[in-house]
């Protein structure tokens, strides 16, 4: 970078670094407060606890089934191996899950390591 150049990146860069303070001085001697928050009564804790429970039970009877196709992949420059393992994971109400391995790829000796 020629001189020319060096001078007016510290020339730009100095604007903008006595902009950003003089910015802050504005906001900082303004006198800024922050509200903590309205007058309304905040719910007690038995409240907040039978909400969760309530959305717990919903979300128990709403979620009866996903499935889930995940890849996993282990990498080691050691020994100069590679693998790819793809998997299916299916849950089934309640609380039932199954993953089978779709496609193995790669070192058998890291996928058995490491997966």
């Amino acid at each position: 970078m020629g001189t020319v150049e060096f001078k007016w990146t510290c020339v730009v860069l100095g604007m903008a670094l006595g902009g950003i303070f003089l910015v802050s001085q504005r906001i900082y001697s303004a006198g800024i407060e922050l509200h903590r928050g309205s007058d309304e009564i905040q719910p007690s804790v038995n409240e907040i606890v039978g909400r969760m429970v309530a959305y717990r039970r919903w979300q128990d009877d709403a979620l009866r089934e996903y499935q889930a196709r995940r890849t996993f992949q282990a990498v080691t420059q050691r020994f100069n191996m590679n693998s790819t393992l793809e998997v299916r994971t299916i849950f089934r109400w309640p609380y039932s899950m199954e993953s089978t391995a779709l496609r193995p790829e790669g070192s058998s000796v890291l996928r058995e390591h490491v997966f």
